[in-house]
């Protein structure tokens, strides 16, 4: 299963998720929808734990936007 998703770092340096899609190995079925909010979830909780050093531009703390990565796992939703 790969999942990429878009996320954002504000100028205190606390990171949050915008958006997200699978690459491939999408949940489907009965238990599908849970288990990808169970998916989103887990990369939400992920992030919190993480704080990063503001950056700082000109003596001031800046935001970063539209920061993606892929989230993979060897989970395989398609057999």
């Amino acid at each position: 299963m790969s999942y990429k998703y878009r996320y954002k770092i504000s100028a205190t340096g606390k990171a949050s998720v915008i958006e997200g899609e699978y690459l491939s190995g999408e949940p489907k079925g009965v238990t599908g929808k849970a288990t990808q909010q169970s998916h989103l979830s887990l990369i939400k909780k992920s992030l919190d734990r993480v704080e990063y050093e503001p950056i700082m531009i000109n003596g001031k703390a800046k935001s970063l936007i539209n920061l993606e990565t892929i989230f993979e796992t060897g989970a395989n939703y398609d057999e």
